[in-house]
């Protein structure tokens, strides 16, 4: 009987220490997994926007003719943004691949809907220095931002002795005096809807400029969630 007894304490001792064993185990196992997530979690890209990074500057608009001579058609006043790829990694997976901007024009005062159309980002080449083989939709719809890196998405555009102003896109190239009527808009107060989306990154801002009467645009304020105004403004 004593022996009987030994024996069940015995194995009873070893069942205990296996299922320990397997709890430690399958413990690990899931801190194992909370890391690998949390890996993934941040090792994305992170597209901030860049707060001074909202502004206008006048930037000359000429036309070439067949000899290369440059013709002035006039100063535009124009409205950009500006992007940075801080993620919280710097890992290749940290890169942010194929963004494609898209923009939405509104009335502000009524939230009508003006225009949309695929952003334009200001340092990929201008559609007409394309070679002929490529177009726009090959190659410049969509931008990758490497760790650090900032990019600047043009807005808008106006002749500032003129009341319209206009959606900046790639297609605003079509026309040697930049006004497409696709793309025009005489409201004093715009809103602008800018999602960005590729490869791990879909984010989105609202933007708030005026367009007076007469004169340069003026950026008011942008969102994330919380309206951040523009000191001075």
């Amino acid at each position: 009987m004593a022996g009987f007894i030994a024996v069940v304490i015995i194995g009873g001792y070893h069942r205990a220490v296996a299922e320990q064993e397997k709890r430690d185990s399958d413990v690990k196992n899931l801190e194992a997994d909370v890391t690998r997530l949390k890996e993934q979690l941040t090792d994305v890209p992170l597209l901030h926007f860049i707060e001074d990074g909202f502004y206008t500057d006048i930037r000359p608009l000429t036309s070439e003719d067949a000899r290369g001579r440059q013709t002035s058609i006039g100063n535009l006043s124009c409205l950009h943004v500006k992007f940075r790829n801080d993620p919280k990694r710097s890992t290749t997976n940290s890169i942010a691949r194929g963004i494609l901007a898209e923009i939405v024009f509104l009335d502000a005062r009524t939230d009508a809907v003006i225009c949309s159309a695929l952003g334009r980002w200001g340092d990929t080449l201008q559609p007409p220095q394309l070679p002929p083989h490529l177009t726009p939709a090959d190659t410049l719809t969509t931008v990758d931002f490497a760790i650090g890196q900032e990019r600047e998405l043009d807005i808008a555009y106006k002749y500032p002795d003129e009341q319209e102003c206009y959606a900046m896109s790639n297609d605003t190239y079509g026309r040697p005096d930049w006004r497409y009527e696709r793309l025009r808009t005489s409201c004093n107060e715009i809103m602008v809807r800018v999602r960005l989306r590729g490869v791990g990154v879909d984010a989105s801002w609202t933007l708030l400029f005026e367009n007076p009467n007469r004169g340069e645009l003026r950026p008011v304020s942008w969102t994330t969630g919380t309206i951040q105004k523009i000191p001075g403004k």
